[in-house]
């Protein structure tokens, strides 16, 4: 017997992947710039302010990666090139995302 695949459950577990490498990227970049290879970072409130900068930025840039640069790509590592093509891709939106909140704090 064959188990069909649906759509929605490939879309999740899309999601479930980004989801995860961001953060777990996002844990290691606070662990070693934040923290100073600790986890003090934690405990500053302003902290989770950069975390879910990183994170967000890098989960867009996987999104952004996957729907239009390998739009017409249906290979068998679509996901995996996505997930890390994303984190190429993550990094410029991060700058434009705390450039965006600089300017915030600067007006407020």
């Amino acid at each position: 017997m064959e188990k069909e695949v649906l759509m929605r459950d490939t879309k999740k577990s899309n999601w479930v992947i980004y989801l995860s490498s961001s953060i777990l990227l996002t844990l290691f970049l606070l662990y070693i710039d934040e923290g100073e290879n600790n986890f003090e970072w934690i405990n500053d409130p302003l902290n989770w302010l950069s975390f879910i900068v990183y994170s967000s930025g890098i989960i867009g840039g996987q999104f952004l990666f996957e729907k239009r640069i390998l739009k017409r790509y249906s290979g068998n590592g679509k996901l995996i090139i996505s997930a890390f093509g994303g984190l190429v891709v993550g990094v410029p939106i991060i700058f434009l995302l705390f450039l965006i909140t600089f300017l915030l704090g600067k007006l407020f």
